[in-house]
């Protein structure tokens, strides 16, 4: 193309970088990127300069990257607001990626605000747009148990996938998006057969009812199948655990695991990693469940995942919880301990007897988390006391001058707290006391 047609070119250069990462070519996809960014600069056409940084600022969050990603993310949006603080309407594009980011580190607020605006220029820009941040918008909702909530974003998704009938990728999204949130929903004590269905029915229209190989699911033809199938995997993989065949979903995340890995899509590992502990759990397999939960948090800690962890609800806070006890990345476990809502604070009476539940249909070896876990000498009032402070992040001296005491008397107090929960520092104290139910979660 001739050099003037420079938003043709652009185009074009998007276009290529798409074709690049389709085929697995992430280096060159990256490359025509950054081309199409500088060319987008010298030429002033924002709107390519825009979708430039927002496909870069994708690439790094789905490599695991959120503070990479919520810079790029940055980065578009300035370049699509004007002087006078006007967004334009490609301003969706890093509003909806904002959204995601603000979701995974449980700012919802913040969220919220970047969805509203999203959604509102969306409409003026691709309606296409708005599917992802409605996405975003049930799984807030879902977070938040507004089950009324998720069905109207998901009618808004439905609404907008519509409008959008170049490929039928939103409405398979959309699907998805359904029987993610109805296992989600689930609630494993009433055993109602009804509850699953849809969500049974959605895998077994995409080949994921029974026994599956994703190496071969792989070499579809179908690009737009291809891309999904990565997501896929968990939602089915959360189906088979929700009805008691977890051998079944760790069968499924082992094998489609090193599809992801090859792929770099490290936020993605996290969460197969996450769901392989929860399943391991389920079958009374700790130490594999620890294995693979360290590899999680090793992964995610660098970034900060939050939500990752905490939307898979209590059985995650017991695995945080027994990691927290056997020290692994204790500092970040107790953060995303602080992140669960009260309904998933495991008590001290569960931990001690019935820290594994055994699935239906599995065979289940009584497991070494419920009778090998050292008791809890009880604490003091005082201890008790002082344990709340120190989880406000009080110092010792900020301690002592709030209890009008001195400091060595605060000092013993602390090393009692530490020798009566086994622990060895403040952040392994507070996380313990969440786990025990002497602190709030939330």
């Amino acid at each position: 193309m001739p050099e003037h047609e420079a938003l043709l070119r652009g185009l074009a250069a998007l276009s290529l970088a798409g074709a690049y990462h389709a085929q697995g070519d992430f280096a060159s996809s990256q490359r025509v990127l950054q081309e199409a960014a500088l060319g987008s600069r010298q030429t002033g056409n924002v709107m390519i300069a825009v979708s430039a940084a927002y496909y870069q600022a994708e690439r790094c969050r789905r490599e695991g990257d959120l503070r990479q990603a919520r810079s790029l993310f940055q980065r578009a949006l300035d370049l699509a607001t004007d002087r006078s603080g006007e967004r334009f309407p490609v301003a969706s594009l890093a509003l909806v990626g904002l959204g995601e980011i603000a979701r995974e580190e449980n700012e919802f607020g913040a969220a919220l605000q970047y969805l509203r605006e999203g959604t509102a220029l969306a409409g003026r820009w691709a309606p296409v747009a708005a599917i992802q941040a409605y996405l975003t918008l049930a799984r807030i909702r879902q977070a938040q148990g507004d089950w009324g909530g998720v069905q109207e974003a998901l009618e808004a998704m439905r609404q907008a996938a519509s409008q959008f009938r170049a490929t039928d990728q939103g409405d398979q999204m959309l699907e998805l998006a359904r029987a993610w949130m109805q296992v989600a929903q689930y609630d494993p004590s009433t055993r109602s057969e009804q509850a699953l269905e849809g969500p049974r029915r959605w895998a077994d229209r995409y080949g994921l009812g029974g026994e599956v190989d994703p190496e071969a699911l792989e070499k579809d033809d179908d690009i737009n199948v291809r891309r999904l199938r990565k997501y896929q995997y968990p939602v089915a993989a959360r189906l088979r655990i929700a009805e008691g065949r977890p051998r079944e979903a760790l069968a499924l995340l082992e094998s489609a695991l090193p599809i992801v890995e090859r792929m770099n899509r490290i936020g993605l590992v996290i969460e197969y990693q996450a769901l392989i502990a929860l399943a391991a759990q389920a079958l009374g397999q700790d130490e594999r469940a620890m294995q693979s939960l360290e590899r999680a948090l090793a992964l995610a800690e660098p970034a900060s995942f939050v939500r990752l962890f905490v939307d898979e609800g209590k059985p995650m806070a017991r695995l945080l919880y027994e990691a927290a006890t056997r020290h692994i990345h204790p500092e970040y476990v107790g953060r995303l301990l602080a992140a669960f809502p009260a309904s998933c604070q495991p008590t001290a009476d569960s931990w001690q007897h019935s820290a594994i539940s055994p699935q239906k249909g599995e065979g289940h070896k009584h497991s070494a988390l419920s009778t090998h876990r050292p008791t809890v000498t009880p604490l003091s009032e005082r201890e008790l006391e002082v344990l709340r402070l120190i989880a406000t992040g009080l110092s010792n001296e900020e301690v002592a001058r709030q209890l009008v005491v001195s400091l060595p008397t605060v000092k013993f107090h602390t090393g009692n707290i530490y020798s009566k929960l086994g622990v060895r520092n403040r952040t392994e104290a507070v996380a313990r006391g969440r786990g025990l139910g002497l602190l709030p979660l939330a």
